[in-house]
């Protein structure tokens, strides 16, 4: 059954790679990890949304910064509050797995555990800052949500194409999909905690990237302006 599953494209496709041996803990990242990553995202893109920029087209974002905060710090708080909900949910999801390894099986090893929980709060981290730079880019009152989902879904080809390409190469793309770092990190297999330092830096690293397009996109605007014409089609 586990050959038959690795050697699935389709199962691929949807989930990602079950590395060897294939153990109760391996089954959980790959299957239910798969979901939470993803349902994870779009909570973490949804958050971002209507604690910035959504601000900003309502109208409330300018009674903010009538009380003397810079419009900076708007942003610092959206991704302080994102950050703390997404290590909210690791740290639920890890204590979860860990209560069910004494309940049910000790495959679920206490270390899997929380590189399982830390996989769930980069990824959270790491859209929520990828749509905050989509959304500096190109966002208004219209497309904020879809361009944070866009990001999840561009984020989703990238990490299936990974997974299911015969290309050598191809496997080193999910470094660069926040939904293909689960698979990186191989929680209950190898276990590769270097690669949970590499990407908590690129979260640090993406989130500063953030702030300075925010700091240099004028209020209730983007940086990327279409032609008039493509506007208008737009609207």
């Amino acid at each position: 059954m586990i050959a038959e599953v690795q050697h699935n494209l389709g199962t691929q496709a949807m989930y990602g790679v079950l590395h060897s041996p294939g153990n109760i803990g391996q089954l959980t990242n790959w299957k239910t990890g798969a979901w939470l990553t993803i349902l994870s995202a779009i909570m973490s893109v949804l958050l971002l949304s209507s604690l910035h920029r959504a601000a900003e087209f309502k109208g409330t974002g300018e009674l903010i910064q009538s009380t003397g905060h810079r419009r900076s710090k708007v942003l610092k708080a959206a991704l302080l509050s994102g950050g703390v909900v997404a290590l909210i949910n690791g740290m639920v999801s890890a204590l979860i797995l860990i209560v069910l390894r004494f309940l049910l099986t000790p495959e679920l090893t206490i270390a899997g555990s929380i590189s399982y929980g830390m996989s769930i709060t980069l990824t959270m981290l790491g859209v929520m800052a990828l749509a905050s730079i989509a959304q500096s880019l190109w966002g208004n009152s219209h497309n904020l949500n879809r361009l944070g989902l866009l990001v999840i879904a561009v984020a989703f080809l990238v990490r299936v194409f990974a997974d299911t390409s015969t290309q050598s190469w191809a496997h080193y793309l999910n470094w660069v999909s926040p939904l293909g770092w689960r698979s990186v990190i191989d929680s209950f297999g190898s276990e590769n905690w270097a690669s949970i330092i590499v990407f908590t830096l690129a979260c640090i690293g993406l989130s500063g990237i953030a702030l300075w397009l925010n700091s240099a996109c004028e209020f209730n605007s983007h940086l990327i302006h279409l032609p008039r014409t493509l506007q208008l089609r737009q609207h």
